[in-house]
């Protein structure tokens, strides 16, 4: 009997740690600001603000190094600059950016997105007549999606440098 309470404790222990960490969750977004290069490679450097004090962490940035990129982060407030997750999926712009919108076309062939595995696709779109070519990462998706070239996505792009971008798979152009 006593084995089985001390094994309920610990699970209890175990539960209420977790739901502390869970609680002090919090989401906002990060702003890559630079990339230092190093004879075998290199780190890529975010920034995000909690509570009025500016954390830089190092991450990794998935698509073309643009200075002004956001993406999702998740951090820990009890650690904001020790304990956080940038999601290298789930790029975005803040309501403050002046954003244009315009065509994406695929330029990858047999591009299918699963519910297992990240992918990266490749696009190219068209602002002020001068062609731009990139890719974004997509995260693993419930139902399969399956691209094919010339395939036609809505796009965002971030006025102040085109080269920010991004695709949305969820509004097809016909």
């Amino acid at each position: 009997m006593g084995k089985n309470v001390l094994f309920l404790l610990s699970i209890l222990v175990v539960i209420t740690l977790f739901s502390c960490t869970i609680k002090r969750q919090k989401a906002t977004y990060a702003t890559y600001v630079e990339h230092r290069s190093y004879v075998r490679g290199g780190d890529d450097y975010w920034e995000f603000y909690y509570n009025g004090k500016r954390y830089k962490v190092i991450g990794w940035c998935p698509t073309s190094k643009v200075i002004g990129e956001k993406y999702k982060i998740i951090y820990d407030s009890l650690q904001p600059g020790g304990n956080y997750e940038i999601d290298n999926s789930m790029p975005l712009f803040i309501p403050e950016e002046h954003i244009g919108k315009t065509i994406g076309i695929i330029i990858e062939d047999n591009v299918c997105v699963n519910s297992k595995k990240y992918k990266t696709i490749g696009f190219e779109y068209h602002v002020n007549g001068r062609n731009y070519q990139t890719s974004q990462t997509i995260p693993p998706r419930k139902d399969p999606l399956c691209l094919k070239i010339g395939d036609k996505f809505e796009v965002e792009y971030w006025q102040e440098n085109p080269k920010r971008v991004i695709i949305y798979l969820d509004k097809p152009i016909k």
